[in-house]
């Protein structure tokens, strides 16, 4: 286990290291993750929607913390793709969009949080 604050038979133990393992989130020191202190609004973000690679080319991987939609828009907020996430990594295929700066929103979900994506 990388943090000896969380405990390997602890409910939370798997998600932890999930997130650690995708890149989502780190601990507060090399070795604490500090799982009962209160986290902020961004952090709670993080936890829910991410994507990656940033900037991408021709795929790009979003988790969600739950099925959800995700919308594509353009600089000018015109919708270019739309999709359907599973629970956990779904996969995209973004080739079809040109490159440049497009904004990623997750629908269906109380908090609809955005992502800036770069497409090469």
């Amino acid at each position: 286990d990388i943090f000896t604050d969380v405990a390997a038979d602890s409910w939370y133990h798997d998600a932890v290291q999930w997130a650690v393992d995708k890149g989502i989130m780190n601990g507060v020191a090399p070795d604490l993750f500090a799982p009962d202190d209160t986290i902020g609004i961004e952090a709670a973000d993080r936890l829910t929607f991410s994507l990656y690679p940033n900037p991408a080319t021709g795929r790009v991987a979003i988790t969600c913390g739950q099925h959800c939609e995700v919308i594509f828009m353009d600089i000018a907020g015109r919708e270019v793709l739309r999709s359907v996430c599973k629970e956990g990594v779904t996969t995209i295929d973004v080739s079809t969009l040109a490159p440049g700066t497009y904004f990623v929103r997750m629908s269906d979900t109380s908090l609809s949080p955005v992502r800036k994506l770069i497409i090469k």
